[in-house]
């Protein structure tokens, strides 16, 4: 699959939008969470994108950020690059910074099993 067919299929359009009276800079930042986090060697979290953007006051900006194919791969002993399969949870944000305003969204995407990659 090329890369240009890959961000055709995973491509996220995250909304921010300033509530406040003042303009303001944010980054949105993106997260994959893998099946199986923190068990093998598996990461907890991934950071698959992140993107600064400027936001006047009252207004809307729209960010895209897009996974890559290695986001949803894992090494094994032979140095062959694998799809690791399963529901990884998708996150924009983080969740712990909601009580301070800031924003939060979480989504689902599955990976399907495939040949290593040499």
């Amino acid at each position: 699959m090329s890369r240009s067919n890959w961000k055709e299929q995973a491509q996220y359009a995250v909304r921010v939008t300033n509530t406040g009276d003042r303009d303001a800079d944010d980054t949105v930042l993106g997260f994959l969470i893998p099946p199986d986090a923190g068990r093998d060697g598996i990461p907890l979290k991934i950071l698959f994108g992140f993107q600064r953007v400027h936001v006047k006051a009252g207004a809307t900006e729209t960010v895209w950020l897009y996974p890559s194919m290695l986001d949803f791969a894992t090494v094994g002993k032979n140095g062959q690059f694998k799809t690791h399969p399963g529901e990884y949870r998708v996150q924009f944000g983080i969740p712990e910074t909601v009580p301070f305003g800031m924003g939060f969204a979480e989504d689902k995407l599955s990976a399907m099993p495939t040949v290593a990659y040499v």
